[in-house]
């Protein structure tokens, strides 16, 4: 009687190398392709904020504008949260800016010191933070 012989993957491989791995499984990448230089990634847009009163800076300097970079999703994570807070009461919904988050938020994006930021003009705080609130919005919003 003819035996038939299976020369498939599947079959050619040992017995100790684990389950059969099915013909239409999606190949590992090769060496060459792990070693492989990773693509530049794009550089982020920025917003910049043109200070209503330009602040002094300890060496006599005047700082007239701040640059923010937009955030990303690592912002988000290692912040733990948006810049505002949703407050449901019986009468409705009410959004607060959460300060500390706030703070937060602009020394990243600005990569500004603590003093520099105590001393912008609240105003101008304020635009920041409704730039920011903007662009955590959900997409298409």
């Amino acid at each position: 009687m003819n035996e038939i012989v299976d020369t498939s993957r599947v079959m050619q491989r040992s017995a100790k190398a684990g389950p059969p791995i099915p013909d239409g499984a999606p190949k590992l990448a090769t060496d060459e392709q792990i070693a492989a230089p990773l693509p530049e990634l794009p550089k982020l847009e920025s917003k910049v904020f043109k200070l209503s009163v330009p602040i002094k800076k300890p060496d006599g300097g005047l700082i007239t504008e701040i640059v923010c970079r937009l955030p990303t999703g690592m912002d988000l994570f290692e912040i733990g949260g948006l810049p505002s807070r949703t407050i449901w009461t019986n009468q409705g919904m009410t959004v607060e800016m959460d300060s500390p988050r706030l703070k937060a938020w602009l020394g990243r994006l600005a990569d500004w010191d603590p003093p520099t930021l105590y001393r912008a003009p609240a105003r101008d705080l304020r635009a920041m933070y409704e730039w920011l609130i903007g662009e955590l919005n959900p997409a298409g919003n």
